[in-house]
């Protein structure tokens, strides 16, 4: 069966982006399907069904790097001294996470943070 995402309306991106790139994770359930729906996808998949839909935007490669950076304390100087890159594209893709995210990269952490302790 896999791993089946549930995700929260400012994960989507996140969740698109593993469902994309790992061959584990089989679906994912988003924040507005209904009960109905989500059921129907966890059938699904015990059927042995590929379940190829996803709904909304997914990070890019860069864009995940990019954040994964951020996330573990870098500042965009840094990012852009390691990745060899513009100082200008860093805040590009910074803000372009932040729009696919629906928030700002500190706060999205800080907020799930708190929520795994």
């Amino acid at each position: 069966m896999g791993i089946v995402l549930v995700s929260d309306r400012n994960m989507q991106s996140l969740a698109n982006y593993w469902r994309k790139h790992n061959s584990a994770i089989s679906a994912v359930i988003y924040n507005d399907d209904g009960l109905d729906v989500a059921n129907e996808k966890i059938r699904q998949l015990f059927i042995g069904r590929y379940l190829s839909f996803t709904r909304g935007n997914t990070l890019t490669q860069m864009e995940f790097t990019i954040m994964g950076y951020m996330v573990s304390g870098y500042n965009p100087y840094q990012i852009a001294e390691v990745l060899d890159m513009d100082i200008r594209s860093i805040y590009a893709y910074k803000q372009r996470i932040e729009k696919r995210m629906g928030g700002k990269i500190n706060e999205l952490f800080i907020r799930s943070h708190s929520v795994q302790h």
